[in-house]
């Protein structure tokens, strides 16, 4: 985890705060607090947050087996949101005592402990609890646009924000206290749509994105590549040469792949990429010759 450094430095004292440690006046810091002053309306996490439930952090010494109640962990959050594939599950008892920390659809993850500030949003409910070093955003769309605050978080002042309040030298990390008063500038409704529209349409691309790669898994599920040869030597057909000596390029496997590839419809990359050939791509993988 990166830990602001600090250079000796004079503090007046209008910016003396409850706290004495020095990285919490990080000249980055202090001239972030000066603009959200200057900025205007800006609302602590606490008052974004929905009223209903708390800011908490997860499950401490989580019981594993096998069930249906997923366990998110820092892993699990990747690309600005929370990726259910490769997460461990654990135990009904467990997950009905851990209720205050459930996760639903719309609520941002953000790393209290390790990568601190890291964000990610929940796209779809599951019955899903957080681990120790993770805190739960409620969400509220009567306060603010979620995904204009998953951006805000993710960005080089929410950063800042999360850094300036670590704590701790064993196990640093931010307090739940510290967190509900983190201060969010609070733009125009217009501003916050627009940015959390773009945060919107990358993940529906990134999920397109999935999809093909799903689709072209499937498609060549039968292709299993074969071990590196224990061989330093092989044998290449004249008509398998092409523009390289690189030995690697005739490995066994890129040679298996390529024979693959070319056994269905197919085209270069610089044909996909002219204008009108770019249709193509849709039903590049959908066909063979």
């Amino acid at each position: 985890m990166e830990t602001l450094r600090v250079k000796p430095q004079r503090i007046d004292y209008e910016t003396l705060r409850h706290r004495l440690d020095c990285s919490f006046y990080h000249p980055d810091a202090i001239q972030l607090d000066t603009q959200l002053r200057q900025y205007g309306e800006s609302k602590t996490l606490s008052e974004l947050a929905d009223p209903k439930r708390q800011i908490t952090n997860g499950v401490r010494g989580p019981e594993l087996e096998n069930s249906e109640y997923y366990l998110v962990r820092l892993q699990n959050c990747n690309n600005w949101e929370v990726d259910y594939s490769d997460c461990l599950t654990i135990s009904e008892k467990q997950f009905k005592e851990n209720k205050r920390c459930q996760l639903y659809e719309g609520d941002i993850v953000v790393a209290i402990g390790g990568y601190v500030g890291n964000a990610a949003v929940v796209r779809c409910s599951q019955p899903a609890v957080i681990g120790q070093h993770s805190a739960v955003l409620p969400s509220n769309p009567k306060t603010i646009d979620g995904r204009y605050l998953l951006a805000y978080l993710n960005s080089k002042w929410g950063a800042i924000q999360f850094q300036r309040h670590v704590s701790g030298t064993v196990q640093p990390g931010v307090n739940l206290e510290d967190i509900r008063d983190i201060p969010i500038p609070i733009p125009p409704s217009k501003v916050q749509k627009y940015i959390g529209e773009k945060v919107r349409q990358a993940e529906r691309l990134r999920g397109r994105s999935k999809c093909c790669h799903i689709s072209i898994r499937e498609i060549l599920g039968d292709f299993a590549l074969p071990n590196p040869p224990k061989d330093r030597t092989q044998r290449v057909e004249p008509d398998e040469i092409i523009d390289s000596l690189n030995p690697n390029a005739y490995m066994p496997r890129f040679m298996k792949a390529e024979k693959v590839v070319r056994s269905y419809r197919h085209q270069s990359i610089k044909s996909l990429s002219k204008g009108s050939n770019a249709k193509l791509w849709g039903d590049f993988w959908r066909k063979k010759k």
